[in-house]
């Protein structure tokens, strides 16, 4: 979703309400039956702190455009692992594995993999590319592993609504492109003066965020502690997302997971916004980091399924009553989703047997609008074609169609 270096800001609405959720963590830790709101975030901690997918790497490795989202006139996906301790030794280093798939009705099929020495607390990248063509429709997967401990992400190449036909049919084959390993950034020459985050969504609801402030520690100065904060109605409050932790070189980072939807104003609708607030405590001041980021858009295409009480292939008559179940779903590791908004049945010459439209306002954090259900009874018609063809269709948006059918000879 987003790669943002974020500036010291005194917005008065974060500087007062972030100081009053710390103070509230400070003074009640350890105050018998009274204790600060449970943070809303949970640590992420191990030898993988996060894996994502970008449109390429800067600088030491830093993801640029975070996305699980590529147009099919891309020519290439770029995968990053931000490193978490990979050995007992602050200087360790140990075989990273990224194994790239293409994700089928019988599970993740590899299509290659790369090999790479990373060290703790730095980034790694590996890309997949086509030689020639553009990206190949469908669905992927990239893991990368270290340390006995595995993680994965999805992406997925869609069809924009100009693409034309030529270049969609242009698709090449993914193979191994560049890849890389970068320690951790070494001293700043100012401390404290900016914070770097990268946030993505493994799934519809929840956001991977790591932040890194490089603040060097001396005899007089340097990090106390950290917080983070965050809302999505700035006139509501904030809600703790958690305290950051001292790394390796003067290094103060924070990485956690935590639910949109337990936010202030929480909505997990594509496009909603997410205001953050990071507060470092140095040895005399304070500074007070504040950026946002939005939900990524919506560019999976909903899946739909079809089962019937009359098994396909089964040759039925006039008057025969035939019950189908029309389920549509979203993708749920592919960030948030608009929900199915459409699902419709339609009959063997192409008519509409039975449709329902679901409200078009959509209410943040319902999880109903991931999955609908139509259940239709179909009466097979004496004027029938010689086999009768059923399409189910489910959308998301106007569109956004996914397709399936079932067939029965018609015996008369």
């Amino acid at each position: 979703m987003f790669l943002r270096r974020r500036q010291p800001r005194a917005s008065r609405w974060q500087t007062i309400a972030a100081s009053a959720a710390l103070a509230a963590v400070l003074t009640c830790a350890g105050c018998g039956s009274t204790s600060a709101p449970p943070a809303a975030g949970r640590p992420v901690k191990g030898p993988i702190l996060a894996l994502v997918t970008a449109t390429s790497v800067g600088r030491y490795g830093a993801p640029l455009d975070v996305t699980q989202y590529y147009p099919v006139t891309s020519r290439s996906a770029t995968a990053v692992v931000l490193l978490g301790p990979v050995g007992r030794a602050a200087d360790a280093t140990a075989p990273l594995v990224i194994t790239w798939s293409r994700m089928t009705g019988s599970g993740p099929q590899p299509l290659f993999s790369q090999r790479l020495t990373v060290p703790s607390y730095g980034m790694a990248y590996s890309t997949a590319r086509t030689a020639k063509g553009a990206l190949p429709y469908g669905l992927y997967q990239v893991s990368a592993s270290v340390g006995g401990v595995t993680k994965t992400a999805m992406w997925t190449v869609y069809t924009p609504s100009n693409a034309t036909v030529a270049k969609v049919s242009q698709a090449g084959q993914l193979t191994a492109g560049p890849s890389g390993a970068f320690p951790a950034p070494g001293r700043q020459p100012h401390a404290c003066d900016a914070v770097e985050s990268v946030a993505s969504m493994p799934s519809v609801t929840n956001v991977r965020l790591n932040l890194t402030a490089y603040c060097p520690q001396t005899g007089t100065s340097g990090p106390v502690r950290g917080t983070e904060l965050a809302t999505m109605n700035r006139n509501s409050g904030v809600a703790l997302i958690g305290m950051l932790h001292r790394g390796p070189g003067g290094m103060l980072a924070g990485n956690f997971d935590f639910n949109v939807c337990a936010l202030p104003g929480a909505s997990d609708v594509p496009g909603a916004v997410v205001y953050l607030s990071t507060i470092i405590y140095n040895h005399g001041y304070t500074r007070d980091f504040t950026g946002y980021f939005t939900l990524p858009a919506d560019h999976a295409l909903p899946a739909v399924s079809l089962t019937s009480s009359v098994p396909a292939g089964t040759p039925v008559r006039t008057g025969e009553k035939i019950t189908l179940r029309i389920t549509g779903t979203e993708p749920s590791g592919l960030g948030p989703q608009t929900g199915v908004n459409f699902l419709r049945l339609s009959g063997a010459r192409g008519g509409r047997v039975q449709s329902v439209i679901y409200n078009k306002a959509v209410s943040g954090c319902d999880n109903s609008r991931f999955r609908r259900t139509l259940t239709v009874i179909y009466r097979v018609p004496k004027n029938a074609p010689k086999r009768i063809t059923l399409t189910a269709i489910a959308d998301d948006m106007p569109g956004h169609d996914a397709i399936k059918t079932i067939t029965f000879p018609f015996a008369g």
